[in-house]
C-alpha cells in the first residue's frame, strides 16, 4: 500500500528535476533576437553604397522576407545613409534600392556526453532516473541578403551588392559574438580583425 504512492512522490521529484527550464517570459529570447539582429547587421556591413552618395533613393522592401523585417530594412537604410544618399519617398527617387532576403534565420546545435534520462519501473508508474549528461548548446544567427540598385524611370541595372553574408554565434560561456573571449583575443592580437573578412563577397557594378 505504501509503495505506490512513494513511487509517485519519486515520479514527481524527478520530473521537478529533469523538466525543462523556460529561460524567458517572452516569445523569443534576447540571445536570439541579439543573435538574428547582429548577424543582419554583419550582412549589411558588407554593403558599400558610397558611390550612390548625394543620389535620392528609394529603398523597397516588397521582396524582405524575414521575421525581423523592421530591424533589417532600418539597418539598411542607416547604412546607406551613412554614406551620403538620400532616402526618399518613390515618386521623388532616381534610383531604387531593393533588398531580397534567402536567410535570416536561427541554428541550434548541441553535444551531450553521459547518459539521458531511463524509464524505470519499480512495481508501480514509471519513472525517469535523473539526466546525466552534460555537454553544450550552441546557437548561430545566419543572414544571406542581396541588394540591387536600379533607375526609376529607365528600370536599368545601376548596381548589384553579390551576396552579403552574416553570422552571429554563442561561445562556450554563452556570450554573443562579438564575445569576451572574442574581445581578449583581439586586444591580444595585432590583426585589427575587421567584420568577418572570408564573408567580403560583396560587389559594386557602377558604370563610369
Amino acid at each position: 500500500m505504501t509503495t505506490r504512492p512513494l513511487a509517485l512522490a519519486l515520479a514527481l521529484t524527478l520530473a521537478g528535476c529533469i523538466g525543462e527550464i523556460r529561460h524567458t517570459t517572452t516569445a523569443r529570447t534576447s540571445t536570439e533576437m541579439l543573435l538574428m539582429s547582429l548577424a543582419a547587421e554583419r550582412a549589411i556591413k558588407q554593403w558599400d553604397p558610397k558611390p550612390l552618395a548625394g543620389r535620392r533613393v528609394f529603398v523597397d522592401d516588397t521582396y524582405l522576407d524575414s521575421l525581423d523585417k523592421s530591424y533589417v530594412l532600418s539597418a539598411l537604410r542607416a547604412q546607406t545613409s551613412r554614406a551620403g544618399v538620400l532616402i526618399v519617398d518613390r515618386p521623388e527617387a532616381e534610383l531604387v534600392l531593393e533588398i531580397r532576403c534567402a536567410s535570416h534565420a536561427l541554428w541550434e546545435g548541441s553535444w551531450l556526453i553521459g547518459p539521458p534520462p531511463l524509464p524505470l519501473a519499480f512495481g508501480g508508474p514509471t519513472v525517469l532516473s535523473p539526466d546525466l549528461s552534460f555537454g553544450v548548446d550552441a546557437q548561430q544567427g545566419w543572414a544571406k541578403l542581396e541588394l540591387f540598385v536600379y533607375d526609376a524611370e529607365t528600370r536599368e541595372v545601376v548596381a548589384t551588392s553579390g551576396t552579403l553574408w552574416g553570422c552571429s554565434r554563442e561561445d562556450m560561456i554563452n556570450s554573443v559574438y562579438p564575445s569576451l573571449l572574442d574581445q581578449v583575443k583581439a586586444a591580444f592580437s595585432d590583426d585589427e580583425g575587421g567584420p568577418d573578412d572570408h564573408h567580403l563577397t560583396a560587389e559594386l557594378l557602377l558604370p563610369e
